[in-house]
């Protein structure tokens, strides 16, 4: 059973008026009794707001059930309802309980990944205290931007293994060749970094555009080709 996606404009939800405004996603199933509407939030992760929920005894189709919540752009989810691709979760749940269960972890995986990430952010804000993050110091090289990278490369590479792992690829070594097959699955190019304390650095999408030969494999075969050129 597949579910309606669209984007709401108005509530018929006596109390809940405005509830579109800050819940501007919808989320439409059937049972074989009910129609069921959620609100979603529309940025950050699409949290689904399962709290924000409206049902009715069934009559008529879905589609037009819905309008009554001014839907537009509606879409078909890829997914039946409830079901959930281990270590993806999209659009998000509010309750951390909720999540590691969409996500099939556990509370250890959940501290594990905390602490990685709370590694990357001392590392940058150490980082900001010699350089100050302009357009001007973005070409700037220290020691520290060196372990910063290497850091943060190594953790997106460690999850970009387990997502390939997970979906049946095996190898000794994985190449950027191998991780772009990851770019539609993740979202990747949705992905965006912002630094709010720093408004010159324009909002970053490390990912955005990312094709078929523009990655470090296709770098190197360049330099190699310069090198034998030279030779």
């Amino acid at each position: 059973m597949k579910a309606l996606v669209y984007r709401t404009t108005k509530s018929p939800v006596p109390g809940w008026a405005s509830v579109h405004e800050k819940q501007p996603r919808g989320f439409a199933y059937e049972t074989a009794t009910h129609f069921v509407h959620v609100y979603g939030a529309g940025d950050g992760l699409w949290t689904v707001s399962n709290g924000l929920t409206v049902t009715n005894k069934r009559d008529g189709s879905l589609s037009d059930w819905v309008t009554q919540f001014g839907a537009e752009n509606f879409e078909q989810s890829n997914l039946d309802v409830g079901a959930t691709i281990e270590g993806v979760w999209r659009p998000g749940l509010y309750y951390d309980l909720d999540v590691l269960q969409g996500l099939g972890e556990t509370n250890l995986d959940l501290r594990l990944a905390e602490q990685a990430l709370l590694l990357l952010i001392q590392r940058m804000d150490e980082l900001v205290l010699f350089v100050e993050p302009t357009t001007q110091s973005l070409s700037a090289y220290s020691h520290k931007a060196r372990e910063l990278l290497i850091l943060a490369c190594t953790e997106v590479e460690a999850q970009w293994k387990y997502y390939l792992r997970c979906g049946g690829l095996i190898k000794q070594v994985f190449t950027t060749n191998d991780y772009i097959a990851l770019r539609g699955p993740l979202h990747l190019e949705e992905y965006e970094i912002l630094l709010p304390r720093y408004k010159e650095i324009p909002p970053i999408r490390p990912f955005l555009g990312w094709s078929t030969g523009s990655g470090t494999d296709a770098n190197l075969a360049l330099v190699r080709r310069v090198q034998q050129d030279k030779a």
